[in-house]
């Protein structure tokens, strides 16, 4: 940055300007900047689907069970999209209600 500084006033031909380069690493960033945010919603999405299949496995002979962990999973679900880009308090309650199962006998 302090060689491009040096050669701003002198207008070398074969040294970019600053707005230039400057316009290349903003357009660079914006280009990878959305990529953290798809791969934490795709493994919570993972997270979630394998969530769902435990939960279905180990509650089959238990159908008001089944039926409650469908239903609070489709709640979550719901919040989660109303709160894009969180993790937080949602994912915390999956996780209480797998140990709640967990204490009724339903051990994973």
């Amino acid at each position: 940055m302090r060689v491009l500084e040096e050669t701003k006033g002198i207008n070398l031909p074969n040294v970019m300007l600053r707005s230039v380069l400057h316009n290349l690493l903003n357009q660079k960033i914006e280009s990878i900047a959305h990529v953290p945010h798809d791969l934490v919603r795709q493994v919570w999405d993972y997270v979630e689907d394998l969530v769902v299949k435990v939960l279905q496995h180990h509650s089959w002979s238990y159908p008001q069970v089944q039926l409650s962990c469908r239903r609070a999973m489709q709640s979550l679900n719901v919040m989660d999209k109303a709160c894009t880009g969180t993790i937080g308090a949602a994912r915390v309650r999956a996780i209480g209600l797998a140990c709640s199962l967990r204490g009724i006998g339903l051990v994973f």
